[in-house]
């Protein structure tokens, strides 16, 4: 075996280990060269989602289900996200109307705010979450994806909790 067929074994571990890193933002996302931190554009203005989700007032929050992929091949379905069906009187305030501009967004959470207030539900998910964002005519839904089933699960556990905290 010559030298660059036994090099090829560990370079490939290596790089198919960091590929799968949560850390890493998704491909597409602006990322400041010098301090390596994501340049947040209006859509992906992860701090911006979070602090109008978790002022979202839990009465505002209409209907929430989860979404599945569904194998039928396996007969398996993984939870995919959640959706949420918000009334439009709740989202009439300046942070909505830039933030519902997109259509679509790709951001990621963080643990704290800095504005969050006291006793925030903090029902957001850490790490990335995908967006989407569908107007209705007397509703908004939107849908959030985040990165794995286990935090999508999660997620809509802790969506249900924040609107209606007596169940179990």
């Amino acid at each position: 075996m010559n030298h660059h067929a036994r090099m090829l074994g560990p370079v490939g571990l290596a790089v198919l280990l960091l590929g799968c890193s949560e850390t890493r933002p998704p491909v597409g996302v602006p990322v400041d060269a010098p301090s390596g931190k994501v340049d947040p554009t209006p859509c992906q203005d992860g701090q911006a989602w979070q602090e109008a989700l978790r002022a979202l007032p839990a009465a505002a929050v209409a209907h929430i289900e989860p979404t599945y992929f569904r194998d039928t091949c396996a007969g398996t379905a993984l939870v995919s996200g959640t959706k949420l069906s918000i009334t439009t009187e709740a989202i009439q305030t300046a942070p909505w109307a830039r933030l519902l501009e997109c259509h679509t967004a790709r951001v990621r959470f963080t643990t704290t705010s800095a504005t969050a207030p006291e006793g925030s539900p903090g029902w957001t998910p850490v790490g990335w979450v995908d967006i989407a964002v569908e107007r209705e005519p007397k509703d908004l839904t939107l849908t959030l994806r985040a990165e794995s089933a286990a935090k999508n699960i999660r997620l809509f556990h802790s969506a249900i909790a924040f609107v209606d905290p007596t169940r179990n």
